[in-house]
């Protein structure tokens, strides 16, 4: 008998191997259930209000903590299959696989104006390094040599995947 431990981590369940794969599959769920009040809202309102919509429910649930897990390859991809379903709801084509495969989402997401999930990852985490500095030491802190890049952030070398991973290794001028 195997025992699987998930922990709450900023209210975000977190299996204790520190994978998000528990916080994706809650994302996914939340994201489908939008995907159901899109296509009930589609038939009476118009394509403003479901924008509306959108960003007031499922941009949010996108957007909580996506710091922290969005290092996670497997947990954005299973996201943006999902927000990919989304979208097609919201442009009004066929957002559910059939016979013939669906449609691209790229002119969708760009006519509609939305972020897919791996930018608005990388929107959240430049908003972060601009809002932490202090978080992040500078090359000057380093060494004392006068180079073009002393008034950057520094990033030492990634041993680990994990911290390769991590929001502290973007760099970023200031």
């Amino acid at each position: 008998m195997q025992h699987t431990y998930i922990l709450q981590f900023i209210n975000k369940p977190v299996h204790l191997n520190f994978s998000w794969q528990v916080h994706a599959d809650y994302i996914v769920g939340k994201l489908s259930s939008a995907v159901f009040l899109m296509s009930n809202l589609l038939k009476s309102v118009h394509e403003k209000q479901l924008l509306m919509v959108y960003y007031a429910y499922s941009y949010s649930i996108m957007q909580y903590g996506i710091v922290h897990w969005g290092g996670s390859a497997s947990a954005l991809r299973a996201v943006f299959v999902e927000q990919k379903r989304l979208v097609r709801c919201l442009a009004g084509v066929r957002y559910w696989p059939g016979q013939e495969p669906l449609c691209s989402c790229r002119p969708l997401f760009a006519r509609l104006n939305l972020l897919p999930v791996f930018s608005i990852y990388l929107l959240e985490c430049c908003k972060f390094a601009r809002h932490f500095p202090h978080y992040f030491q500078r090359t000057e802190e380093v060494h004392s040599h006068n180079t073009r890049n002393i008034a950057e952030s520094y990033v030492g070398a990634c041993t680990f995947k994990i911290s390769c991973k991590n929001v502290c290794v973007f760099k970023k001028k200031f």
